[in-house]
């Protein structure tokens, strides 16, 4: 079944989602203040790793980004934080 699902990010700089594979990534924003990605799925196919980072804004970048894709930018606290979403799947 092809659906939009909405799954929760969690508030650290690098995480794994079990996603249907061939996702479509649709996008990144907090909603009631808490991150969330929306993708474009078909249940019926087998899952697969979607690696998330998130960058804040003025944040030094330590581990390089090849190979990572920027996705999208949401914003915290009315503002107050911005954050930045990187996405590489497994391979």
């Amino acid at each position: 079944m092809i659906t939009i699902y909405k799954y929760d990010l969690a508030p650290i700089k690098e995480q794994g989602l079990m996603l249907p594979e061939g996702a479509k990534i649709l996008k990144v924003d907090a909603q009631r203040n808490l991150p969330k990605l929306w993708a474009l799925v078909d249940t019926s196919k087998p899952r697969k790793t979607l690696f998330v980072r998130i960058i804040c804004t003025g944040e030094e970048i330590i581990k390089p980004l090849d190979g990572w894709q920027y996705l999208d930018t949401y914003q915290l606290n009315n503002g107050d934080f911005i954050h930045h979403v990187f996405i590489k799947w497994a391979d």
